[in-house]
């Protein structure tokens, strides 16, 4: 998994549900490997000078899904993770 795009849905000083834009890639005997688009919520809070994960978000996300880096995914809210010429 290589995540490429987020969204803060909601965010507060010490909570936050982030959301990764990510391709995926599954390897399965039948089909060998396949390469995808995925979304995946991750929420998070600050303690002890740390961001803590908490259980997984629920909601359905796959509205989200579109291809990185393209006018659909900007559509959709999109941002890059890291923007061109940012040190990587």
């Amino acid at each position: 998994m290589t995540p490429q795009e987020y969204q803060l849905p909601n965010a507060t000083a010490n909570q936050a549900t982030v959301v990764l834009l990510c391709d995926f890639t599954t390897v399965t005997p039948g089909q060998g490997t396949l390469t995808s688009t995925a979304v995946f919520p991750v929420a998070v809070h600050w303690a002890d000078g740390d961001w803590r994960a908490l259980p997984t978000p629920g909601g359905d996300y796959s509205g989200l899904v579109a291809q990185p880096g393209t006018a659909q995914a900007a559509s959709r809210g999109w941002q890059l993770l890291i923007p061109p010429g940012s040190p990587s």
